[in-house]
């Protein structure tokens, strides 16, 4: 079994947006976030924006998702200027 790497965030989410992006890697994980003790399975991932930066987002621990590397998605996130990853609510479409 392998040893996953731990995130906590202390992170209010300022608004929800959409955007699109090539998926390029995916990382399983497990996150605190603030001041509870539960502790969430998710993942990161790394997602190519059209202009070639690349961006990290947490996303719902969803096996599935390892099967979309390489496509590209479009999603709803929650969002804050300044915080090093943000958060996938829901991925509309791959193609």
């Amino acid at each position: 079994m392998a040893i996953l790497e731990v995130f906590h965030v202390d992170v209010e989410y300022t608004h929800i947006g959409y955007t699109c992006g090539k998926l390029k890697d995916v990382k399983p994980v497990l996150l605190r976030i603030g001041e509870h003790s539960e502790v969430l399975e998710r993942y990161v991932l790394s997602v190519e924006r059209e202009n070639g930066e690349v961006i990290e987002y947490f996303y719902y621990f969803d096996k599935n998702i390892i099967d979309f590397k390489g496509k590209n998605l479009s999603f709803e996130g929650k969002f804050r200027e300044g915080a090093p990853i943000n958060e996938i609510l829901y991925i509309y479409r791959f193609w």
